[in-house]
């Protein structure tokens, strides 16, 4: 069984759904930050905040790297396929000129 690289309609629209969904868990890391610093009794712990940090960042930041991964991906395929038309219709015009 072949490995096959997977298929995306929308690349751009995949990567703006990947962008917020980054955006957002950097706001819940962000809200947490804020709740540490403000120095109220019942917040986080200097721990909850590291482990925190290193779940969220690192999440966002390995989420990202998958996304433009995938976008590029996408685009070299989009421009292969599109070459390899390309190419097709080329010979197919040119048989056709010889027939004549």
């Amino acid at each position: 069984m072949s490995q096959e690289t997977p298929k995306v309609k929308n690349p751009n629209a995949m990567l703006g759904l990947e962008g917020l969904a980054i955006f957002m868990v950097l706001y819940m890391y962000y809200q947490l930050l804020r709740d540490y610093f403000s120095g109220m009794e019942d917040g986080p712990s200097l721990t909850v905040v590291i482990v925190g940090g290193v779940i969220l960042v690192g999440g966002s930041i390995f989420v990202g790297i998958r996304a433009i991964r995938l976008y590029r991906q996408t685009k070299q395929r989009e421009k292969e396929e599109k070459a390899a038309l390309e190419a097709a219709q080329n010979e197919e015009n040119e048989s056709t000129e010889q027939s004549k």
